[in-house]
């Protein structure tokens, strides 16, 4: 196994970020996944009263 340094390190996740990110605008990955966006039940009612 390779050590790298934080150097080698912050380039190798810059590198991933700039391919992982496209400029063209956002994108709703509920949408993109078919997924309700209404259906998040961490964040329900009863969740945030818990909290």
């Amino acid at each position: 196994m390779k050590v790298q340094t934080d150097v080698e390190l912050d380039h190798a996740v810059r590198q991933f970020m700039s391919r992982a990110v496209d400029p063209a605008g956002n994108v709703d990955l509920f949408e993109a996944t078919g997924f309700d966006a209404t259906d998040i039940p961490i964040l329900s009612s009863d969740f945030l009263t818990e909290v």
